[in-house]
């Protein structure tokens, strides 16, 4: 269960970068990190997770919070009823590219770039096993916004759809 709820963690870290700014000046990113001013302050997040090991399908709910800290850099704290997990995201200047690396309670530990901020591609690992992912995020308001990611490896592919609503 731990490992679903690490991608859709690391899946809510990147929901704002397709919409400008709401933050206060104060605590406005800025440069191409700008785009992450939507996310700040507190999402609930309701993810369907499939079936995995002995589990069943379920909905699972979480809670969101980001904040700007230095660097130029978000970072995003998720808590469920058993899970927590950190998110830090950035923009490598050298490289042109967006970034997350992220942990959880469970150890699952991960990272992905991006080159426009809309769609992530790297890798999660937990244990031994080492998995693939792609995370595409869609802007329904300025208070809602849609995750379909996608994880495989192992010959085992998992999809994973959350929303998200202030």
């Amino acid at each position: 269960m731990r490992f679903s709820y690490n991608f859709v963690a690391a899946a809510i870290a990147v929901l704002g970068l397709a919409s400008p700014g709401r933050a206060a000046a104060a605590d406005a990113l800025t440069d191409k990190m700008d785009i992450f001013n939507y996310t700040i302050g507190t999402w609930t997040c309701t993810a369907k997770v499939p079936a995995m090991e002995s589990r069943p399908a379920q909905t699972v709910q979480v809670t969101a919070t980001f904040e700007v800290v230095p660097g130029n850099a978000v970072h995003e704290h998720v808590a469920g009823p058993d899970y927590a997990g950190d998110v830090y995201i950035g923009y490598g200047k050298e490289g042109s590219v967006y970034w997350t690396a992220s942990a959880d309670n469970s150890g699952e530990h991960g990272a992905a770039t991006s080159t426009d901020g809309k769609t992530f591609a790297g890798t999660r690992s937990f244990g031994p096993v080492t998995m693939n992912g792609r995370t595409e995020f869609t802007k329904v308001s300025a208070a809602d916004f849609k995750i379909h990611e996608v994880v495989s490896g192992q010959t085992r592919q998992i999809v994973l759809d959350s929303e998200c609503r202030r």
